[in-house]
């Protein structure tokens, strides 16, 4: 399914729903997607089931230049480089889910960067599971909204 992509400008999330149950492959696509403002997210994943973001359990490690950051049991995914995410920093990549297990089980990959000032592309690995099938992804700028890009989902039975 080749979804259409979602304008990011002056929202606050970007909300996949009625994904089918039974999906295998889920690639993310972000394209010129920035903040307006500084803060420290600038793209956050959450999946889940009956339309419902899941809130804890996420593990990620991420590396960014010369900088590795990890969690066990997060509450979201970060999928650009959290500290560069103002409006000057326009952020191009994509992520890949894989479900594991009848669709409660997921790894993901993914690889992200801004051409602003040469810098470091943002590369993670990360993993979660659901209490079901996944049908739901949510992605969003943790306290402000972005102000520019677009995101758009693809998936695969």
């Amino acid at each position: 399914y080749p979804g259409t992509g979602t304008a990011a400008n002056g929202l606050t999330e970007v909300e996949f729903s009625s994904i089918p149950t039974d999906v295998k492959r889920i690639t993310i696509q972000i394209y010129a997607l920035s903040c307006s403002g500084s803060n420290t997210s600038g793209c956050l994943f959450q999946a889940g089931t009956g339309g419902t973001a899941t809130t804890s359990g996420y593990t990620w490690l991420a590396n960014y230049g010369s900088t590795v950051n990890r969690n066990t049991g997060g509450s979201a995914i970060p999928l650009v480089n959290p500290n560069f995410t103002d409006t000057a920093h326009s952020f191009y990549g994509i992520a890949t889910l894989e479900s594991l297990n009848n669709g409660d089980r997921w790894s993901v990959i993914s690889n992200t960067g801004s051409h602003f000032n040469n810098n470091p592309n943002h590369q993670l690995s990360a993993g979660f599971d659901l209490s079901g099938s996944l049908d739901y992804i949510r992605l969003f700028p943790e306290g402000t909204s972005w102000d520019a890009g677009y995101i758009n989902i693809l998936y695969e039975g």
